[in-house]
C-alpha cells in the first residue's frame, strides 16, 4: 500500500457526508483533512453535484491554501479553484444530444434533472410511478417545453428511471446505442443513472489536476462509494471504498474503509500517511 499520497480526491454523498439533506461532515473526517492539508496534501473533492451545490460542504475543509483550494464537479465536467473563484476547466454534451436526451426520456416516462436546476422534469401521470417526491426532497416539473439548453445546464443529466433496479441495466445498455457519444454511469444506490459528455469522468479531471498541480497521480487516492468513482480508481494510485459502498465498486478497489457514518475518510487517509 502506498504510505506517500500527495493527493486525496473524495467523493462527497456516502462517502464524505450522509447524504443530500444530511451535509455535515464528521468532526474525525474534518480533522484528518485539516491535518493532511496542513502537511501538504492536496485534499480534492470530486463529486456529482454542482458547483453551487459543492460550496458549503467545501467550506467545512477550506483552510485558504493552496491544498484545499479545488474541487471536481458534476463527474469531472467542471474544475474549480474556490480560493480564486476561478473555473479552470468545463466540458457540456452537445445540444443535438441533450435534447435528443430530454425527448427519450419523456417518452419512456422516466425523471430527468440537468446540472443547474433542481427541478427533475418527469410527466404528471407517472409522478407517484418513478419517483417519490418526499422520500428524495426535490422540485418537480412536469413541462418538458421549459427545458433550457446552455454550458451551465449540459454539464451533467440525471435520470431515474423506477424503483427496480434489474430494469436499469436494459435502459443503461439502450441509451449507449442510441447515443454513443455521452459517458453513462449508474451512481447512488443503483437507480441513478449519470450522463456526461464522452470522456469526460472524475478520473480525466483527477489526471487534469495533477498535470495542473504537477504531483504524480500514481501517488493519489480517489476515495467512494459509487460507480461514477470507479474512474478515479482506475487512474489514482490508491482506490478507497467505503464499506456501504456499491458492491460493484467494491471489487475494483484497493481497499475498504469503514462507513460514512463511522468516519471511514478519516481512516483512509490516516492508513496512507507516513508515519
Amino acid at each position: 500500500m502506498n504510505k506517500n499520497v500527495e493527493a486525496f480526491f473524495i467523493d462527497i454523498d456516502g462517502t464524505l457526508v450522509k447524504g443530500h439533506k444530511n451535509i455535515e461532515i464528521s468532526l474525525k473526517d474534518k480533522h484528518a483533512i485539516k491535518n493532511a492539508a496542513k502537511e501538504g496534501k492536496y485534499i480534492i473533492l470530486s463529486t456529482g453535484r454542482s458547483i453551487e451545490e459543492v460550496k458549503h460542504i467545501w467550506k467545512q475543509i477550506n483552510l485558504n491554501i493552496k491544498e484545499t483550494s479545488y474541487v471536481i464537479v458534476n463527474n469531472g465536467s467542471a474544475i474549480w479553484n474556490l480560493n480564486s473563484n476561478k473555473m479552470l476547466f468545463e466540458a457540456f454534451i452537445q445540444e443535438k444530444e441533450f435534447k435528443e436526451i430530454f425527448n427519450y426520456v419523456e417518452k419512456n416516462g422516466y425523471a430527468i434533472k440537468n446540472s443547474l436546476e433542481k427541478n427533475f422534469y418527469v410527466k404528471k401521470n407517472l409522478l407517484s410511478k418513478v419517483i417519490s417526491k418526499t422520500k428524495i426532497g426535490i422540485n418537480i416539473e412536469h413541462d418538458f417545453s421549459k427545458v433550457k439548453y446552455n454550458n451551465k445546464t449540459a454539464k451533467k443529466l440525471g435520470i431515474i428511471t423506477s424503483l427496480r433496479k434489474s430494469k436499469v441495466q436494459k435502459i443503461v445498455d439502450e441509451l449507449r446505442k442510441l447515443f454513443p457519444h455521452i459517458e453513462i454511469v449508474v451512481s447512488g444506490p443503483g437507480l441513478y443513472i449519470e450522463i456526461n459528455k464522452f470522456g469526460i469522468t472524475k478520473g480525466t479531471a483527477a489526471k487534469f489536476l495533477s498535470d495542473k498541480l504537477k504531483f504524480d497521480i500514481n501517488n493519489s487516492a480517489h476515495i467512494g462509494d459509487s460507480m461514477n468513482d470507479a474512474a478515479g480508481f482506475e487512474v489514482c494510485g490508491v482506490g478507497v471504498v467505503m464499506s456501504n459502498g456499491m458492491k460493484e465498486l467494491k471489487s475494483k478497489a484497493d481497499f475498504s474503509t469503514k462507513s460514512v457514518r463511522k468516519s471511514g475518510v478519516s481512516l483512509a487517509i490516516k492508513s496512507l500517511s507516513i508515519k
